[in-house]
């Protein structure tokens, strides 16, 4: 269970500090690693906290379901933080380019994972009965 936990929490950390690394090199903001961890700070707070509710909520953190649960708490606590403690901007755009890009990181690669491992499982269940015919 618990490199279930820290895989799906590698995924999700990457695609955040890939959105900010974009975002960074796309505003000519420079992208030292010290800038993009100060910029994806709250986002990966939000993760971490994301994936404590979605496990404390009874949601694998592959699932889509957990992965629904890791991103919009990621999107909520990310945004707070980045507005009262950071003290950045959460300008609508921003909130919507954010939006978009990590639900399409966050429940892509589970999509992908869900996709992958239920062709693994169908074709198991056919080699299993194809043998005992």
């Amino acid at each position: 269970m618990k490199r279930s936990v820290l895989g799906a929490l590698v995924f999700d950390v990457v695609a955040v500090l890939l959105f900010v690394g974009i975002g960074r090199d796309e505003h000519q903001q420079g992208t030292a690693l010290n800038e993009i961890l100060t910029v994806a700070a709250p986002f990966l707070i939000g993760v971490v906290a994301g994936t404590v509710l979605a496990l404390g909520l009874g949601r694998s953190p592959w699932s889509l379901h957990g992965g629904l649960i890791v991103l919009v708490t990621t999107l909520v606590v990310g945004m707070v933080l980045r507005r009262v403690v950071w003290d950045r901007g959460t300008a609508t755009a921003f909130v919507l380019v954010t939006s978009a890009f990590l639900a399409l990181c966050f429940l892509g690669w589970r999509a992908l994972w869900a996709s992958v491992n239920g062709r693994r499982a169908v074709r198991s269940l056919s080699t299993v009965e194809g043998d005992g015919s």
